[in-house]
């Protein structure tokens, strides 16, 4: 995270802004973007941060586009229109007519800018090839993940556990009880 903030400092500077870096734990940042005071009082003007795909996939679910002012995500962004085009995309009765509406949607966001995405990354994850039911997705799941063997016909198959697929777990949740 550290590393977004310094390029993105960098090209504030760039462009010929004035920029002071802070650098904070993440508990620090969430009580100080909350906060509406001027900088000399502890406010801010901007930070950086990730949001996984799924969380800005649609105008439906992203936080940063909602522009609905002091009930907005952080920065407070107030227009009233993008609000409207937002509502109306999610009463709209078929893909044609969200799809339209995303157009619109974006067109009023470059007008507005409530955020201003960086880019994009993807994480890459090696694993081990005896391992199994391993859940893909957003984020890297390990709950249960079981390892596998090599059987006579060269695959992978998962070892099974005589006490059950969710024994481990389940003794934990016995043993805290």
């Amino acid at each position: 995270m550290h590393s977004l903030a310094l390029v993105t400092a960098d090209l504030l500077r760039r462009l010929g802004l004035n920029v002071d870096v802070q650098s904070m734990d993440w508990g620090t940042l969430l009580v100080r973007r909350a906060s509406k005071a001027p900088i000399a009082q502890g406010g801010w003007n901007l930070f950086a941060t990730l949001f996984p795909g799924l969380a800005i996939l649609d105008p439906g679910v992203n936080a940063p586009l909602r522009a609905n002012g002091g009930a907005a995500w952080f920065g407070w962004p107030d227009d009233p229109h993008l609000e409207q085009l937002r509502d109306a995309w999610l009463a709209a009765p078929d893909l044609a007519t969200r799809k339209t509406l995303a157009a619109a949607v974006q067109r009023e966001a470059f007008t507005t800018v409530p955020y201003i995405p960086l880019g994009e990354y993807s994480s890459m994850t090696a694993l081990r090839r005896d391992l199994s039911d391993v859940d893909t997705g957003p984020a890297l799941f390990l709950w249960g993940v079981r390892k596998a063997e090599v059987t006579g016909d060269g695959k992978f198959h998962p070892v099974e556990d005589p006490a059950g697929p969710h024994a481990a777990a389940q003794a934990g949740v016995r043993a805290a009880d």
